[in-house]
């Protein structure tokens, strides 16, 4: 089964010229830290708002020798408990088909200590997963996928699926935007928590914290911790950036762990 992208026309544009430019014009807006990332966390928007900051991640894995990625995005349409992955053999974009990683998927489905189920559902329309994955194409080229949306659960479950994914071909996505609909100074103010929390990995300063995948986020810190690893934001801007509305904004932030 070829999963086809729900939200091509919606969140990124259906023309493949179209898309390449639009997400290559983001990677390379970039700034180049020099570390090779384990974990990038990068928003999910629709490109127009949020791609140039999502560029900023993405430039770090360009050229890095990344073979395999794991896309880790929290479900806005179905409400479910625990993490489920997607069994297909393919994920079709503009861009072109993304062979899925079966062996990868059906190794974490069948280790009891991950507790990890498969179902289509969540995966029909999710936007935080499938805007991830242009930018994946233009930055890796040839790869293979493990698509992952989580429901409630607990982060320490995510950041076993972290340490589960984690080799030197393998790069891992966790998806989240930040606050929503606050005025631009009151975004600013309250996603400052979210920087420190994530730069400090500590989660005590990420508690105000707001963002949509925050559970993954606090997964992705535990694994960081647990591996000794260091974090630092890329980028932060909001969607007034590019809708001039300061009133009521939607803030996004780009990560690396390294």
């Amino acid at each position: 089964m070829v999963k086809e992208c729900a939200v091509s026309g919606m969140f990124f544009p259906s023309d493949p010229e179209v898309l390449g430019r639009d997400i290559r014009r983001f990677i390379q807006g970039g700034v180049l830290m020099g570390e090779r990332p384990v974990i990038l966390i990068a928003p999910h928007a629709g490109i127009q708002y949020s791609g140039a900051c999502a560029g900023y991640a993405y430039a770090q894995a360009v050229g890095q020798g990344f073979s395999k990625a794991v896309v880790v995005a929290p479900s806005h349409y179905v409400g479910f408990e625990g993490v489920a992955l997607l069994e297909a053999d393919a994920y079709k974009t503009p861009l072109g088909t993304i062979p899925m990683d079966t062996e990868r998927i059906q190794t974490l489905l069948a280790n009891p200590k991950l507790g990890l189920f498969s179902h289509p559902q969540p995966f029909e329309k999710e936007h935080a997963l499938e805007v991830h994955l242009p930018f994946l194409q233009e930055s890796l080229g040839d790869f293979s996928l493990v698509s992952v949306v989580y429901g409630r659960c607990d982060y320490r479950q995510l950041a076993a699926l972290f340490e589960a994914c984690t080799d030197d071909a393998t790069l891992i996505i966790v998806s989240s935007d930040l606050s929503h609909f606050y005025t631009e100074a009151e975004a600013n103010e309250l996603d400052s928590h979210c920087h420190q929390g994530i730069e400090n990995l500590d989660f005590a300063q990420l508690e105000p914290c707001e963002a949509c995948g925050k559970t993954g986020i606090q997964g992705a810190m535990a694994f960081a911790k647990n591996e000794g690893l260091r974090s630092r934001m890329l980028n932060y801007m909001t969607s007034a950036k590019h809708s001039h509305d300061t009133s009521r904004v939607v803030g996004y932030g780009s990560y690396i762990i390294y």
